[in-house]
């Protein structure tokens, strides 16, 4: 990513945005948490896989080190290894995007297009990945994400969420000339953390699972960032929790993302409000197959 210039000065107009705030107040804290670079781990992961729990540990532990104002992390939980044991967070929608990851990284620089398709996979801002089980995983994880914090970021997102109505608008903008008019995907993931289960088969039979930060559910739009300094594009998610998930540990990631490249350009992150009552029914993502890695 390049370095951004300073925000177009139409941003200004969509930052006094918090109830019971001046304008002036929220102004400035919209400006500040503009400034703050949000970085996206996803880890891609399989309770039918051994050696994911280790990266599973691993993902955990870099996201309390660094902190939710900080990080967003995300397990996207795959469905190639679901037999014989059904992994219950797998989607298909999850190893498409791990595919979609090792193409970009084939087409980048060479290779199988199944380069990447593998678990468990740690991937960080869309653009550096590692095998999550390795030994030298950490320290390459760590790197990155320091590296990924010192770039400014390139998008301004704003999202707010009405947890009773289940309705969460986004803003989004750019904040470099580099960025206007530029297509990009608005991704939301509400993801749950610290579920166990309890393995019946498959290679981790009579184990118990520890999940972190797993997705329970997704959605994306498609958008183009305005061109000049008018104001930002609005998206409008419906988005609800099932009643057995618990609101503790559950959180909204809205991820901005380009669609050929993977490059994450900036991510919110937000505590769904434990006080709010579950819905009868919440969005989730869709419904093919590879190695594990050794």
């Amino acid at each position: 990513m390049r370095g951004a210039i300073a925000p177009a000065a139409g941003l200004v107009l969509w930052t006094t945005m918090l109830t019971g705030v001046s304008p002036a107040q929220s102004s400035k804290a919209r400006e500040a948490a503009a400034d703050s670079r949000v970085v996206v781990v996803e880890l891609f992961s399989s309770q039918g896989c051994d050696l994911c729990p280790k990266a599973e540990e691993l993902f955990g532990t870099l996201a309390q080190e660094f902190g939710p104002d900080r990080i967003a992390p995300v397990a996207f939980h795959v469905d190639y290894f679901d037999e014989p044991w059904k992994d219950p967070f797998s989607d298909h929608r999850n190893s498409q995007r791990q595919e979609q990851y090792s193409r970009i990284y084939a087409r980048e620089r060479g290779g199988d297009a199944s380069v990447l398709y593998l678990t468990p996979l740690i991937m960080v801002n869309g653009r550096v990945p590692m095998v999550g089980s390795n030994e030298e995983a950490p320290a390459v994880a760590r790197k990155a994400i320091r590296e990924a914090l010192s770039r400014p970021a390139e998008v301004a997102v704003n999202a707010r969420l009405d947890a009773n109505r289940g309705n969460l608008i986004v803003e989004v903008a750019p904040r470099n000339a580099r960025m206007a008019g530029k297509s990009v995907l608005v991704e939301v993931v509400t993801t749950q953390d610290d579920i166990t289960t309890e393995v019946r088969a498959g290679e981790l039979n009579g184990k118990t699972y520890r999940a972190r930060h797993v997705a329970r559910a997704y959605d994306l739009k498609r958008v183009d960032l305005p061109r000049a300094n008018g104001m930002p594009e609005t998206l409008e998610f419906n988005v609800e929790r099932k009643p057995e998930w618990k609101a503790d540990g559950l959180t909204l990631l809205v991820i901005i993302q380009d669609e050929k490249t993977g490059q994450i350009y900036q991510a919110q992150r937000l505590a769904w409000p434990q006080q709010v009552a579950p819905g009868p029914e919440a969005m989730g993502p869709e419904r093919e197959v590879r190695k594990r890695a050794r």
